[in-house]
């Protein structure tokens, strides 16, 4: 029997013992639970126990023939008396009847399978039908917690020994299976290596031969006659067989001339030396020098080991050949320290010598291929063999026949059967353990649960003060304590429902939203926080009100909204305007939804406002900056397509390119300078991840941005640097540095009056490290402005009819790279008279968190 069905049938007769024995289990504690009369129950113990002894003789291999009649009479008579049982007194339910039933019928099935043959069928059904028994067993004990308690224990026992025991033999036989097929097929190599091996004394006994030929006077002359013959004879023989008696008894020996005529041999028949002579290696060898092999001569065919060595006489005169045979004595040879070891040279699916029982051709021919063909070792149980096949290579390397080694695999089927022997004894004494443990827990269960039962009684009548008074450690003393303190856990449910409304008001005091709760009248009877903050109406003023005189709804031109529940689910919602106290309309999202009484029926309604007032506030936001990126977008493009559209269609002069070239790219500069800086912000470009750290000049950084703006605005004096020279350098990311001051000196360029004078300066800030200002002389802020200027999209004014574009987001970006760098931001201006905006930066930047 193979592994895999080995397994299966231990696994199916374990499953069998296992409802035989949770129902023997049931029936010594509470035999009354299946069956009220004393034959039936006795009916029902008999098939259990003929179960049970049947899986045990079976699945413990003591009876290894599922066939045999004594493992078929137990079953037989099992199912009998199971049938006996569930026809006559059944009182279990229809349910386990079933279940039971169906057991029957597949460990029926199972029996007749058996009887003319075990096969996978057969263990499918057994461990169905034990699964089966198992599962109505456990049906019938839900009426008793004992009978329960001891069919679960019992069960839950075999189930672990069950699972443990298909892993542990599994491990076991596959651990003795893989050590007996690596000891097999290290043989087998080492066999195949010893084959190979033959080649080299050949090849000793070849060179041996063909010195002799040539050294001795009589068969010189013989060798030289043998050369001119214009066909075969048998000159050379002599010489041959006194050589074969005289050190190689028991070598067959040959000699063919080098025109391919054979002029001699010993321990050879005719045919097997004709047919020597057309071999490769003896063609080879005539042309080329020395060569050895592994060739099959004569019909059948038999394997020998074969060397060619070149006769040198005067030049080549021919070539000797020894030959030795790879047959069954000399498998007998190598095999005799195992008695159990069986070897075979296999040739084109074809036996060439054997030693012992052999696996047939066809189910190793995969093996013997991969040997042949590929050169490769293999390994493997084929039926009921441990199998190895190793390829016997020539000089060459190539692969000449496959060695095949293979041994009974009786002593794992020994060790596999050992270990079911001992699993099913452990599970036989384990059941045992278990029926008494159940006996004895069920005992003192039943006892606490019949004071507990007697006092549940008493307190359905009204008798709240009776106890059951059960003192045990286990769960049925706890339980028993737990009972004790319900009726005055009773007591106290008025001052729990009280707190559990208190908890409950604290959380609707603490909701964010207004609640307004009605009664059937639609009056108020409770009123949040939320709700009073929004409506501008104390919680003790809109107590017992109509809502239509404090919650004031109308929709967005003007129309009341009632409230009221009108739909079939009590609930619907919409957005309106609220009236405050003070006259305000508030835009808020209404939600009602209906209170209802333990009877489904309608006692009020829940109104709900969730404030909109910020959401319509973003809403506005992104109006203005959808229009506001619009219209900064639009100005740029503008000219762009006009200069464009004016170049594309005619001749302009030089001069006016240029110029027109020159605003086009004026004005890509700015188009780039607007998406670089959403770009930045859709990007949240704040953290210091997004610098590019170096060591910074202020003079030098500052020098380049005042040069590029002299040359845009084309007054140089206009805007001018000033650098103290003790201003130290600093580690900065340049290219943001740099477009913070180009931002700074657009700002005091575009709110300068006059053309006043820019100056950008640096000097060593006193708490250390840097600060660098942009100062002009134009319009200033007020406070008010002060307080916003750093924020996004925001800018003095926000109209489109505005004297100067931008998207409010140049100081925005100052400050989120000032603090990137760890750093920090100020501005000083007064209406009227300029504004100074100073970056102050580290001399090395703090770590800011993103």
């Amino acid at each position: 029997m193979s592994a895999s069905g080995a397994q299966l049938q231990f696994a199916a007769e374990f499953a069998l013992f296992l409802g035989a024995a949770s129902g023997l289990a049931l029936l010594a504690l509470r035999g009354a639970l299946l069956n009220a009369k004393t034959g039936g129950e006795s009916a029902l113990t008999c098939g259990f126990l003929a179960f049970g002894t049947s899986a045990f003789l079976h699945g413990s291999r003591l009876v290894e023939d599922g066939g045999a009649s004594l493992i078929v009479g137990l079953r037989s008579a099992g199912i009998v008396a199971v049938l006996v049982g569930c026809l006559w007194g059944w009182v279990a339910g229809a349910a386990a009847r079933i279940l039971l039933g169906v057991a029957v019928a597949f460990l029926a099935a199972a029996t007749l399978v058996d009887s003319a043959g075990s096969g996978t069928f057969s263990r499918i059904s057994l461990a169905v039908g034990g699964l089966a028994m198992g599962i109505a067993v456990l049906l019938a004990s839900r009426r008793s917690i004992a009978a329960r308690v001891a069919a679960t224990a019992a069960t839950t026992l075999l189930i672990v020994v069950l699972v443990l025991g298909v892993a542990i033999s599994a491990v076991l036989v596959n651990t003795v299976q893989a050590s007996a097929l690596d000891r097999l097929d290290l043989r087998a190599k080492n066999e195949a290596a010893s084959a190979f091996n033959q080649s080299a004394v050949r090849i000793q006994e070849a060179t041996i031969t063909a010195v002799a030929l040539a050294g001795g006077l009589t068969s010189k002359n013989d060798l030289l006659a043998a050369m001119a013959a214009p066909r075969g004879s048998e000159i050379i023989t002599p010489h041959l067989k006194r050589l074969a008696e005289g050190f190689l008894s028991d070598v067959a020996l040959a000699y063919i001339a080098q025109n391919g005529l054979v002029h001699g041999f010993f321990n050879l028949d005719v045919p097997q030396v004709i047919e020597l002579a057309g071999k490769p290696v003896v063609t080879e060898a005539l042309r080329s020098g020395q060569r050895a092999s592994v060739e099959l001569l004569g019909n059948p065919p038999r394997a020998y080991s074969v060397a060619v060595q070149p006769v040198e006489l005067n030049g080549r005169a021919g070539v000797a050949i020894a030959l030795k045979g790879l047959d069954d004595s000399y498998l007998a040879v190598a095999a005799n320290d195992d008695p159990s070891l069986s070897l075979s040279l296999v040739k084109n699916s074809r036996f060439v010598a054997r030693r012992g029982d052999q696996p047939s051709t066809a189910s190793i021919a995969a093996m013997v291929h991969r040997a042949l063909i590929d050169g490769l070792p293999s390994k493997g149980i084929v039926n009921d063999r441990f199998v190895a096949v190793a390829p016997v290579k020539v000089g060459d390397g190539s692969p000449q026949l496959a060695l095949v080694a293979s041994s009974p695999t009786t002593l794992v089927d020994r060790t596999r059967n050992e270990v079911f022997r001992n699993l099913f004894l452990v599970a036989l004494g384990g059941a045992l353990l278990a029926l008494l443990f159940a006996v004895a827990v069920g005992a003192q269960i039943g006892a606490g649960l019949s004071r507990l039962r007697t006092a549940a009684e008493a307190i359905q009548e009204g008798d709240f003060g009776v106890r059951a008074g059960v003192e045990s450690a286990d769960e049925v003393g706890l339980l028993s304590r737990a009972f004790d303190s319900m009726a005055s856990s009773v007591q106290e449910k008025t001052a729990t429902e009280a707190r559990l409304r208190g908890r409950l008001e604290a959380v609707v005091a603490g909701m964010g939203e207004a609640l307004v709760a009605l009664d059937g009248a639609n009056r108020v009877t409770d009123f949040n926080r939320a709700a009073e903050d929004l409506l501008g109406v104390r919680q003790a003023e809109a107590l017992g009100r109509p809502v239509d005189e404090l919650v004031r709804l109308s929709d967005e031109e003007g129309s009341p909204i009632l409230i009221r529940s009108s739909t079939p689910a009590g609930r619907w919602s919409t957005v309106g305007l609220v009236e405050t106290l003070d006259g305000r309309r508030v835009p808020v999202a209404v939600s009602v939804g209906a209170l209802r009484g333990p009877g489904a029926e309608v006692g009020g309604n829940v109104v709900v406002l969730a404030d909109l007032t910020r959401e319509r506030q973003v809403e506005q936001m992104k109006k203005e900056f959808l229009s506001r990126i619009g219209h900064e977008l639009r100005h740029p493009l503008v000219p762009l397509m006009g200069y464009a559209e004016i170049l594309n269609r005619k001749e302009v002069p030089p001069a006016q390119a240029r110029a027109m070239h020159s605003e086009m790219l004026d004005q890509s500069y700015k188009l780039l300078r607007h998406v670089e800086m959403l770009e930045f912000f859709a990007a949240d470009g704040a953290g210091q991840d997004f610098l590019r750290l170096e060591e910074v000049d202020p003079r030098v950084v500052i020098d380049d941005v005042v040069r590029r703006w002299q040359q845009r605005l084309g007054t140089p004096e206009v805007i001018r640097p000033r650098v103290r020279k003790s201003t130290p350098s600093m580690v900065a990311d340049r290219r943001r540095l740099t477009k913070c001051l180009d931002e700074l000196v657009d700002n005091a360029v575009k709110f300068s009056v006059d053309r006043g004078k820019i100056v950008v300066s640096a000097e060593p800030y006193p708490g250390g490290g840097v600060e660098i200002s942009v100062t002009d002389h134009g319009q200033g802020m007020t406070a008010a402005e002060q307080d916003k200027a750093f924020e996004e999209f925001v800018q003095g004014d926000p109209s489109d009819t505005r004297a100067h574009g931008g998207l409010g987001l140049g100081l925005a970006f100052v400050r989120r790279v000032t603090e990137a760098h760890g750093g920090t931001m100020r501005c000083r201006s007064v209406l009227g008279k300029g504004s100074k905006f100073s970056i102050v930066i580290p001399v090395v930047p703090k770590e800011t968190p993103r």
